[in-house]
């Protein structure tokens, strides 16, 4: 780590003023109280954490090789049902979001003046959340809570993380009678332009190089083979911006009856007075964020009694078990006391700071082994929105009323499960008895009678066995009869709450055959059970615009002012894929986001289907005649098609207008982004010639002065200009179609031959090959054999 900069500068003036954490409380008693916050959250909840870890069993299908009831080794099946119906519910859900990217689109809520800025955020957060990190695996994530828990939480902190790097470049070796001075000299000025470089011994192998942000070392050496290495240690940043985390259901703690996990007040009544995130942080990156004052409240004592305290695992009771389940369990102490990982506490309180009688939301971040206040901030410095809230987004499967832990499909489908599970294992024993039943006989006079425990196949020699052994009727063909009722009975009760069944896993219902055999009957079945996944999935990107909502507040204050980047998936291939983002002006205003994915989308086919569709019922005569759709809509409609069947429709059809993938355009949206600086883009939404009259409106009015320089005065004549010529281009095609329309009932209400028309053809039919032309019959000339006689 570089040495800190000092707070003076050469002059005497101060160049650095570092901000302390507020300290007007007894860091002692904070600490103390986050731990007992937590300590009482864990032992409210220790019975559902018991339920919930044996529900994941059942899951996973953890089951030993053999029961113990009614015999040692008796039938113990592990039944594939909750697994099956929990990945076919998460698939439904991924898909439904990724292949609708982006699944969220923003809305203005202060329109026409900040709807420009919509297709801009979308493209910023779409990159924030795939690109710049791991988006799917956070939408899996997600999936999988809440699923399988009922409810998913997603942490959105904004993160800037640092590290030290090595630069290791390789270049030619000296050449004859070249001073090596001058030769590390070109590869100092080579490889880093632009910044301040400071020899530090006399034959440059050594240097320092100042960036203006840091300055860091650069050291040459030779190799074997007389090649120059240049090795550069430095800081460098791996990570800004925001980043979702999805918690896992025990690391979230909170009072038992908040209904989420936002701040309690009259508008939020059942909110939560405190939330506690667990993680488990390494001592290294403890003692980072300390020397990079993160962690401005630990003392260089607090960072000595760290190194010193023992790992507690109490809080990690239900990632040990699942270790156990799952055959792992380390108890292995670290070799590097750095490697070992400690308990910290994020916790979200209400808290009297200043003594004035009233609550201030805090952040707290405690180490619970040696029970160490790190570090303390107000909720509103850490993550400022407009209203004030907490960075968490949450959604459940089932909600509960008063509740913020839902349902989960482990929950729904444990009773029916533990119900087939012991029909079956039933139905297996008394295959084995029926199979290999036990017997009775009677000892001969030479064997002593013992008490013997019977299992199946088991049986003792005996002189006279057909008369001294009786092997009891076990009737297992009517008790395996029974038990494949009872399963067929449960089968379809779980079928009916889970609503997951042969159709959503791509099969026929047995006995239904005859109704599916049409594409209309199957999306008639299709469409009656998209209530209840439609809802889940609303519930679902429910939680997930929440996320996006807090990306949005923390980029509209963190963001660096100049942030450039690329989008993924090129609406058209003549635009431009590289946005530059300026955070005081493209990401001002208050928006809301909404969503566009729905069942369909997980299903291609599906989607097809509706597509296909919609193709037959827009593109017809009614539509087109009363110009309900205009060639754009038709383009669009296709080239979404196109794009379900894994196409890229650009090779293939062309856009009738420039505008064509753009979305209408206001006469008031047109000025504000006039008055920005930029040329507008999309076709007039109230028609060219409203359009028009508003922009001259505008132009005689003294709000002419917005226009602040002279570029954006040639823009808005260029507009308008083009706005006019708009305005030509829809009367000449109105005028060619009333044309057309008279020509067409002209030709209608004529007196051609056969009531009217065109005359009809009475020319020679076109001469295929080994054909004879028929001579008889008129030519173009009027007479059979070539002309009139």
């Amino acid at each position: 780590m570089d040495e800190k900069k000092p707070l003076f500068d050469e002059y005497g003036l101060r160049r650095r003023r570092p901000r302390k954490s507020e300290s007007g409380f007894d860091k002692e008693k904070i600490a103390q109280r986050v731990c007992e916050f937590a300590k009482n959250d864990q032992r409210e909840s220790s019975y559902d954490s018991e339920a919930r870890l044996q529900r994941y069993a059942k899951f996973r299908m953890w089951a030993e090789d053999g029961g113990d009831f009614p015999w040692a080794g008796s039938s113990n099946i592990a039944l594939p049902d909750m697994m099956t119906n929990v990945l076919m519910m998460e698939d439904t859900l991924h898909n439904s979001l990724m292949s609708n990217r982006p699944f969220t689109t923003a809305r203005a809520l202060t329109p026409p003046l900040n709807t420009s800025k919509e297709e801009l955020i979308d493209d910023l957060l779409d990159t924030q959340v795939f690109v710049e990190q791991d988006g799917e695996k956070a939408v899996e994530d997600s999936a999988s809570s809440f699923v399988m828990d009922g409810n998913f939480v997603a942490y959105i902190p904004w993160v800037k993380e640092d590290r030290k790097t090595v630069l290791y470049r390789t270049f030619r070796g000296f050449e004859e009678r070249e001073l090596p001075r001058q030769h590390l000299e070109k590869i100092i000025i080579q490889e880093f332009p632009n910044t301040d470089q400071y020899m530090i011994d006399e034959e440059g192998w050594d240097w320092e190089i100042d960036d203006g942000k840091q300055k860091f070392r650069v050291k040459f050496y030779t190799t074997s083979d007389d090649e120059i290495e240049m090795l550069a240690t430095r800081q460098t940043r791996v990570y800004e911006g925001p980043k979702i985390i999805i918690k896992d259901y025990e690391d979230v703690l909170a009072p038992v009856r908040s209904a989420n996990l936002q701040i309690p007040g009259p508008s939020n009544p059942n909110g939560a007075t405190h939330v506690i995130m667990k993680d488990y942080p390494t001592i290294d990156e403890i003692q980072r964020l300390a020397d990079s004052d993160f962690y401005d409240l630990i003392s260089k004592k607090d960072l000595k009694k760290i190194l010193n305290v023992k790992e507690n695992k109490t809080d990690e009771k239900e990632k040990l078990q699942k270790d156990v389940l799952q055959g792992k369990y380390d108890e292995q102490r670290s070799v590097d006391d750095t490697h070992r990982t400690l308990t910290r506490y994020t916790c979200f309180d209400l808290y009297d700071v200043d003594g004035d009688g009233i609550n201030t939301d805090m952040i707290w971040w405690v180490l619970k082994e040696p029970e160490i206040l790190l570090k303390a901030k107000p909720l509103t410095e850490m993550y400022p929105s407009d209203p004030p809230r907490r960075p968490f987004a949450e959604a459940s499967f089932i909600p509960v009323q008063g509740r913020r832990e839902g349902i989960g499909m482990l929950e729904m489908m444990e009773s029916l499960h533990d119900f087939k599970k012991q029909t079956f294992d039933q139905a297996v024993d008394s295959g084995t008895l029926g199979n290999t039943p036990f017997y009775f006989y009677r000892p001969t006079s030479n064997i002593k009678p013992e008490m013997m425990r019977l299992f199946p196949g088991d049986g003792v020699p005996l002189g006279d066995p057909k008369n001294d052994v009786y092997f009891p009727d076990i009737g297992s063909s009517n008790s395996q009869s029974y038990a494949l009722n009872m399963l067929s009975m449960a089968d379809q009760m779980q079928e009916k709450l889970t609503v997951i069944g042969d159709l959503q896993f791509g099969r026929v219902p047995v006995g239904r055959s005859s109704a599916l055999r049409t594409s209309q009957n199957l999306q008639s079945f299709l469409q009656e059970g998209e209530a209840r996944p439609e809802r889940i999935l609303r519930r679902f990107l429910s939680g997930w615009l929440e996320v996006y909502k807090q990306i949005h507040e923390l980029n509209q204050h963190f963001l660096p002012e100049k942030k450039a980047f690329r989008i993924i998936g090129i609406r058209d291939p003549s635009d431009d894929p590289y946005r530059e983002v300026d955070v005081f002006t493209d990401l001002q205003g208050r928006f809301d986001f909404d969503f566009s994915a729905n069942v369909l989308n997980a299903s291609k086919i599906a989607q097809q289907e509706v597509l296909e569709q919609a193709m037959a019922t827009f593109i017809s005569e009614i539509p087109l005649q009363l110009g309900i759709v205009t060639p754009d809509g038709i383009y669009r409609l296709m080239r979404d098609w196109g794009r379900t069947k894994g196409m890229r429709p650009e090779k293939y059809i062309n856009k009738p207008s420039p505008e064509a993938m753009t979305a209408p355009v206001l006469a008031e949206e047109a000025l504000m982004q006039i008055i920005n600086g930029q040329m507008p883009k999309g076709a007039p939404m109230e028609g060219a010639q409203q359009h028009l009259d508003k922009l001259q409106q505008f132009a005689k009015s003294e709000m002419i002065g917005y226009l602040d320089h002279p570029n954006k005065v040639e823009i808005l004549r260029a507009y308008m200009k083009q706005t006019a010529e708009r305005i030509k281009m829809d009367q000449l095609s109105k005028q060619a179609g009333e044309i057309g329309a008279a020509q067409r009932g002209g030709r209608g209400q004529g007196g051609g031959e056969q009531g009217g028309g065109e005359p009809l053809d009475m020319s020679n039919p076109p001469v295929n090959d080994n054909e004879l032309l028929d001579e008889t019959l008129p030519t173009a000339g009027g007479g059979a054999n070539g002309g009139m006689q």
